[in-house]
């Protein structure tokens, strides 16, 4: 039902845009685009966490407010996350342990072009980055006697919304009908992806799920999300 209410005001938005533009001929473009994210987390309890590599992509419109100045508004499919490799105390084997966090983010952008004489221009970016949680697990993996042993385990305490804040510079080349957008981008968050849980609610067997919180305290781990993504899309 959330991700309804989550979609609808996302086609509201949309609509009322294109009302906008129908009726005062705000010039607006829509495009698609894709590419891969290099994500980490930062945060006092991220020590040993490397980058993984994951995908973004989705759609974006500009919406031009005079001048060099516009903003461009996005619907992405985002795969974040990390990854750290321990040893494990009982078996003193290493372990390798993948945070996957997917969101569905909305990036609203402030775009300042700079028009050349030919066919590319250049454009600085710079907003809030609205997430929204599709999916929250860690695989855990080791060898055994040579043997790949390990699975996928839903994180008991992650949030369901995140927000960040999203840099980034990007080249548009001008084709017949249409353009081709290169864009690198770097993505940091603001807030952090775990809750505090209550210690008595803790379920009895942990052994299914993550939880990226103290077991005894319930206060949760300080983890942010961040990523550095590079893009190509096609406006028309």
């Amino acid at each position: 039902m959330k991700r309804l209410v989550q979609i609808v005001l996302l086609m509201m938005l949309a609509t009322s845009l294109l009302a906008m533009s129908a009726d005062a001929q705000i010039p607006i473009k829509f495009g698609l685009k894709g590419g891969i994210n290099s994500a980490t987390v930062t945060g006092d309890d991220a020590e040993g966490y490397e980058s993984r590599s994951g995908i973004v992509g989705g759609v974006f419109t500009r919406l031009s407010l005079g001048g060099p100045i516009g903003i461009q508004a996005e619907l992405l499919l985002a795969s974040k996350g990390a990854k750290v490799t321990f040893i494990d105390e009982a078996t003193s084997l290493p372990v390798d342990k993948t945070l996957k966090a997917d969101y569905f983010e909305v990036p609203v952008l402030l775009r300042y072009s700079f028009k050349g004489q030919g066919p590319a221009g250049l454009n600085l970016y710079g907003g809030p980055v609205f997430a929204f949680g599709r999916l929250s697990k860690t695989e855990i993996s080791t060898l055994v006697l040579g043997l790949d042993v390990g699975g996928d385990l839903d994180n008991y305490n992650e949030k369901s919304t995140d927000l960040g804040l999203a840099l980034g510079i990007g080249v548009d080349l001008s084709l017949a009908r249409s353009v081709v957008v290169l864009e690198v981008r770097y993505t940091v968050g603001l807030q952090d992806m775990w809750e505090d849980v209550v210690v008595a609610d803790l379920p009895g067997d942990l052994n299914s799920l993550t939880l990226y919180a103290d077991e005894t305290t319930g206060k949760a781990f300080k983890m942010k999300n961040s990523a550095l993504s590079f893009t190509v899309g096609f406006m028309f």
